[in-house]
């Protein structure tokens, strides 16, 4: 699971000795974080010397560590990767698996046992030091669960000349809290030999005769182990009267006269010196595995007492240790291998350090040499620590206990502990079959999602031994919509609703499952059911077989109901029928505005000869009265060219809100007098009529349309009623489907919403389905030949204004024609398309020259002729690059040009932007046998000055050309020559 080859923690390590203590502190926390950046910072301890200011080194600490774990103690010598003096070190473990609790006593020579417990019953480690119980069990355990240990650290104050160190009461308290489940190793606060003050560190806080508990949970690789490297001399005492620490008797002789006999000194030479550091030689007490623990003689009392640094017992035996230097050197790399053994660690990764700073005054210039031979055994791990006033560690008994002139060391590995590499592979392990279990929830979860959302339905069944030999293991929801059962249903009943009797439906089944079993398959046979309902329903059955390992075999059906295939494929048909009368509908409409455009093109030849003959023809002649019909003949085509466009829907429109109830009966009376006397005209019109979006002149002629195609329908000899009805309809989308299909366009039906309706109903024979069908095709006519645009130009207009029609008719009942147009809700004019002439009047006052663009000589020369009778100079131009070329050489002269569309070489469009290009500001009225609403479709973009309308007559030219000139001259049209 983890790699072995990396570590699972981070140390770091720094120094400073820098004078400002704020400085050295920041200095020496940042060298010790620099190699810390893949975990976050578990714990910082700090080691530093008495000669900084506590306080402001606290602060620089904490200026560069941030809010993480603080612990730490004065000291009187550093170890950073190797001895160092009056400095301050810095060391910082990072790892997600170790985690820090801490917690501070105060005010420890006063009142220890008060000190221990206020330290001990903090919320930070009161877990840790629970009484037995429930709780404090249940913590343990899970502890152990997750494969972590917990070891203590402590930093205790050293014995000052007024203060004894209680670090062994202290010790043995805490292990009675933590029933001895919790091991324990640290030093003792010093200072520089003075022994006159020292302190602790917690967190951002200094204090002063203080003492810290701090709880390491991890489940990294960890060890303790202790040694000192003295051996047993000759010289040994009996105590024979003792005190606590402090020794009255030795050997039935005054304390001080016997030590200084011992140590080979004068008494006066000893008196006020540390004894130890004076005589260069510890005590040892042999316990009873034959082991010494050293035990430091400090000063005398003024009783002639000797005060020792541990605890005394009378009848002990004091044995004066040997200091061996070789021996003492290679203690520092014994308590790490012993440290190492107990934790199975291989490769450490950090190694904190506590050594006796009496060893430093024995070893002198060696000192250094203890913590390389630490630094050589431990490889690259980073060793940190201090010189302490006493030590606590793991003895080789395994006893946690406190000394002196000691080195306790505690190893930290680089990789986790077996029990925890468990607990990480059993947590792996639950992980991965939550996972898979939850997989196969959502893997069942889809199965189930993909069989109910399968569009037909899906069943699976297997062979049982007994009656009815069929057992369904699925049924999706499709299968009870086409049998009305549900699976538990059909199971229990056993095939009989299905409406065979149960042998041939027993029969089937079985044999459907022998011919699975021979390899053979249903492909789509039909199957008769009864459904729940009692409904007969036809469905095509398709199967295939699934053999289990144990030869069981299930059959897979699938059933869809061919009505709904049948329905769809009707569907289809509709469509395509529908499809197909579109794309006839829109050749028919450009095939009629191809020819709309054409015929104006020759109307307005004849139409504009005519106007010049009548100028010249006399009031009284009788060619003036040929002339005459001859241009009311004119009107007549033109009329049907407007007929023909009206049924292509792009007709110029004029559109505003049009109160249809007025416009109806507007129309019935004109109307009246026009229907034969044996039809009647009825009009019903809905009051509170919203305004409808339309065009009034174009909605006046569908009601002459529809009227007249109902009289019609009458017949010469019958008689009968039309009406006329008006009324409100929301219409929804399935309504709209309901409409005529022509009316659609291309663009689909119209949108959901209000419509307004006038609704057109006779009682006359009525129309079968195929004359439904070709009602609104141009020229299709069921009377006389000749006639045939009336529906045909209903259908373009309402086409034109976003609306919709519907047709009912029954053969020998009548028919109703029901015309829906959008509703306005303000009574307000709306989007206007076009609109009536400019007023009247169109002479010019003073000759302009205006550039006229067309390709048919006839029609060029015509319009030529007309404006120069209204007043204006003409350039002709027979195609496109004339016209470019007579601009380029008159653009100063030419105030506006009057341009047609169709042109080989050049259309209009292409013309009008290389004019544009050559002058950004020219002027051009475009002119056209097609509507001004597919011309301007094609010009989105662009802003031509106006449009005119092929034919025209010269005083429609001559107004139109003066309201777009007066518009030009108002700024309405930029040109560079106003």
């Amino acid at each position: 699971m983890f790699e072995k080859e990396s570590s699972l923690i981070e140390t770091g390590c720094g120094f400073s000795k820098k004078a400002a203590a704020r400085e050295a502190g920041m200095e020496a926390a940042r060298r010790a974080l620099e190699s810390i950046g893949r975990y976050p910072v578990s714990v910082v301890m700090v080691f530093a010397s008495v000669r900084f200011d506590p306080e402001a080194l606290i602060e620089g600490i904490r200026s560069a560590a941030g809010p993480v774990p603080i612990i730490g103690a004065s000291s009187a010598g550093e170890i950073c990767d190797g001895s160092q003096e009056e400095s301050v070190v810095v060391a910082a473990l990072a790892s997600p698996y170790l985690k820090v609790h801490s917690a501070v006593g105060r005010n420890v020579s006063a009142d220890w046992r008060a000190a221990v417990a206020e330290a001990a019953d903090s919320p930070y480690i009161r877990p840790f030091f629970s009484p037995p119980g429930p709780a404090g069990d249940a913590f343990r355990k899970n502890l152990r669960r997750e494969g972590k240990s917990v070891f203590g650290l402590l930093f205790l104050p050293g014995a000052t000349r007024v203060h004894d160190a209680r670090s062994r009461d202290i010790l043995q308290t805490l292990l009675e809290r933590s029933r001895r489940l919790i091991p324990f190793c640290g030093g003792n606060s010093a200072d520089d030999f003075r022994f006159e003050k020292n302190h602790v560190f917690h967190n951002g806080r200094v204090y002063r005769d203080g003492m810290i508990v701090a709880i390491f949970e991890t489940q990294l690789q960890n060890g303790m182990g202790v040694a000192h490297g003295f051996s047993p001399s000759g010289g040994k005492m009996l105590v024979t009267r003792a005190r606590e620490n402090v020794i009255l008797e030795i050997d039935h002789r005054p304390a001080d006269q016997a030590f200084s006999e011992l140590a080979g000194k004068p008494l006066p030479e000893l008196e006020g010196k540390h004894l130890t550091l004076a005589s260069g030689r510890p005590f040892g007490f042999q316990d009873p595995y034959g082991e010494f623990t050293i035990n430091v003689a400090s000063f005398f009392m003024e009783n002639g007492g000797l005060k020792f640094s541990q605890p005394v017992v009378e009848g002990a035996q004091l044995t004066l240790m040997d200091a061996d230097p070789e021996s003492m050197v290679a203690a520092g790399k014994q308590a790490l291998q012993k440290a190492m053994f107990r934790g199975g660690i291989s490769q450490p990764a950090f190694a904190l350090v506590f050594s006796c700073a009496l060893r430093h005054h024995i070893l002198n210039e060696r000192t250094a040499e203890e913590i390389d031979g630490i630094r050589g055994l431990s490889g690259d791990a980073r060793v940190a620590g201090f010189l302490s006033f006493g030590e606590q560690g793991l003895a080789d008994n395994g006893v946690n206990c406190h000394g002196n002139e000691l080195v306790s060391v505690l190893a930290i590995g680089r990789h986790l502990t077996p029990a925890a590499e468990v607990w990480f592979e059993n947590r792996q392990l639950l992980k991965a079959k939550e996972n898979a279990e939850k997989a196969l929830v959502a893997a069942n979860a889809f199965r189930q999602a993909v069989i109910e959302h399968i569009a037909e339905g899906l069943c699976v069944f297997h062979e049982i031994d007994r009656y009815p030999f069929i057992q369904f293991d699925i049924w999706n929801g499709r299968m009870t919509e086409i049998t009305g059962y549900h699976m538990e249903e059909i199971n229990r009943l056993r095939w009989d609703p299905l409406g065979l009797p149960n042998p041939e439906i027993q029969e089937k089944a079985r044999a459907v499952v022998a011919r699975l079993r021979g390899g053979d398959h249903l492909r789509g046979e039909e199957w008769e059911i009864t459904a729940k309902d009692g409904t007969k329903r036809t469905v095509a059955v398709s199967t295939n077989a699934i053999v289990l390992k144990d030869d069981q075999v299930h059959v897979l059906a699938v059933l869809y109901g061919l009505g709904r295939q049948k329905q769809a494929e009707s569907e289809r048909l509709a469509l395509e029928r529908r499809s197909q009368r579109l794309a006839k509908i829109e050749s028919l409409g450009a095939m009629a505005g191809g020819i709309a455009h054409d015929f104006n093109n020759i109307l307005m030849v004849i139409l504009g000869n005519i106007e010049l003959a009548m100028t010249e023809a006399p009031e009284s002649t009788p060619l003036r009265n040929h002339l005459q019909e001859m241009e009311k003949s004119v009107f007549i085509a033109a009329d049907l060219t407007r007929k023909l466009l009206s049924y292509t829907g792009k007709t110029q429109f004029v559109i505003t809100a049009v109160d249809l109830g007025k416009l109806v009966k507007k129309a019935a009376r004109s109307l009246a007098g026009s229907l034969p006397p044996s039809v009647k005209l009825q009009v019903r019109p809905a009051p509170k009529l919203p305004m409808a979006r339309a065009d009034a002149g174009k909605v006046s002629q569908v009601i002459v349309n529809l009227v007249t195609n109902a009289a019609e329908a009458y017949g010469p000899e019958k008689g009968g009623r039309i009406t006329i009805a008006t009324g409100t309809q929301h219409c929804s989308a399935e309504d709209l489907a309901h409409t005529a299909g022509e009316v659609m366009g291309s663009g689909g039906h119209p949108p959901e919403g209000r419509y307004v309706f006038l609704e057109v109903a006779d009682h006359a024979g009525g129309m079968d389905e195929k004359a439904a069908r070709r009602v609104f095709d141009p020229f299709y006519t069921t009377k006389f030949p000749g006639r045939g645009l009336g529906m045909s130009t209903v259908l373009g207009v309402v086409r034109g204004l976003g609306g919709a029609i519907r047709l009912d008719s029954v053969p020998g009942a009548g028919t109703t024609i029901r015309v829906l147009l959008p509703a306005v809700e303000e009574e307000a004019p709306v989007l206007a398309c076009g609109g009536a002439d400019p007023p009247n009047g169109g002479t010019c006052r003073e000759l302009r020259t205006i550039l006229l663009v067309d390709d048919e000589a006839k029609i060029r020369n015509l319009a030529k002729t007309m404006l120069e009778r209204l007043g204006y100079r003409v350039l002709p131009a027979e195609d496109g690059p004339e016209a470019i070329r007579i601009y380029q050489e008159n653009y100063r002269d030419i105030y506006c040009v009057l341009l047609d569309l169709t042109m080989p070489k050049m259309n209009g469009r292409e013309i009008y932007r290389k004019l544009r290009s050559l002058d950004p500001g020219v002027c051009v009225i475009l002119s056209s046998g097609y509507t001004e609403q597919d011309v301007m479709a094609q010009f989105k973009d662009e802003q031509p000055a106006g449009f005119v309308q092929k034919p025209y007559r010269i005083q429609m030219l001559g107004r139109k050309l003066k309201a777009i000139l007066e518009a030009v001259e108002a700024g309405r049209c930029a040109h560079p020559n106003p």
